[in-house]
């Protein structure tokens, strides 16, 4: 296959388009030799229905938790922030906001902590940089041959290198972040119930007798994968989402009418939109399709 890409690299969406059509749209691609890497490539309507509606019901979310971590996040540091830009003229990144404010939400869902991202002057956390610098590792390690990866883990060098520093940082968050929930649970009232994935999970092992190290790699492990999944693809796409905006005011205006049919604007307050309400906003829900059939991002 990488032969194929390397030759048609100069027109590769319409090479890629063609063996999409020639294939009945949905082909799998092993990866570079010995990487151990494989995708799965679709362009089949149905089979995305099949992933991301059929089936999406097998993948409960926690809707109401969810909400309102999400909600009580874009009012305390997203608008907040875009407020400050905007009243000094300043220009932002906006990707680097979204991919902030989805690091800030997923990490309150999984930990029951915000790391704080969004705060004034967009600091650096370290737990959020040990973060990106663990997936760009793990990452390179699905690219090469194992052998790679394994000499400059063994050798201490190169991504590898990052790897190690930043697994001990997040060790260390987890560590500190379990301390002060097993304080916090020791304290609270028996029939109070936190709803973050941390909880849960120090709720549902009071009873086991693995050991507390095997719990703690695990949860890492874990709340890695949770990150993967709600930071670079959520972010990126509200990224295009308000990119694709910028360019066709006619939309943005089609959307606030929209909006405007459930809740009238008020001056100086802010519209709350409960999930019911949301599901009447067809237009809105359509503009979000179509910037992820443009720009779709892998979840």
């Amino acid at each position: 296959m990488l032969p194929g890409i390397a030759a048609n690299l100069h027109h590769f969406h319409d090479w890629l388009t063609a063996i999409l059509r020639e294939t009945g749209g949905d082909i799998f691609v092993p990866g570079p030799w010995l990487s151990g890497m494989a995708f799965f490539v679709t362009a089949d309507p149905a089979t995305v229905q099949h992933v991301f509606t059929a089936n999406f019901a097998n993948y409960p979310k926690g809707e109401d938790y969810v909400a309102r971590c999400s909600r009580e996040k874009v009012e305390s540091g997203l608008l907040p922030l875009l407020g400050r830009a905007a009243d000094a003229g300043d220009c932002i990144d906006l990707q680097d906001v979204f991919l902030r404010l989805t690091f800030d939400t997923t990490t309150r869902l999984v930990f029951g902590v915000d790391p704080g991202c969004l705060s004034a002057g967009l600091p650096t956390v370290r737990f959020a940089k040990a973060m990106d610098d663990a997936m760009a590792a793990l990452f390179l390690r699905h690219t090469v041959p194992a052998a790679w990866w394994k000499a400059m883990r063994l050798l201490g060098v190169g991504p590898e290198k990052k790897l190690a520093a930043a697994c001990v940082v997040i060790d260390r968050f987890i560590a500190e972040t379990v301390a002060e929930k097993k304080k916090a649970h020791e304290k609270r009232e028996s029939d109070e119930q936190e709803s973050d994935l941390l909880s849960a999970y120090m709720e549902e092992k009071e009873h086991d007798s693995s050991s507390a190290s095997d719990d703690e790699r695990f949860l890492r492990d874990t709340a890695m994968n949770f990150m993967l999944a709600g930071r670079d693809t959520t972010g990126s796409g509200l990224s295009w989402f308000f990119w694709l905006l910028s360019k066709n005011p006619r939309v943005e205006e089609k959307i606030l009418q929209e909006l405007n049919t459930i809740s009238a604007p008020r001056k100086g307050e802010l519209a709350v939109f409960n999930s019911e309400e949301l599901g009447k906003l067809v237009y809105l829900h359509a503009a979000l399709c179509e910037s992820l059939r443009l720009f779709r991002r892998s979840t």
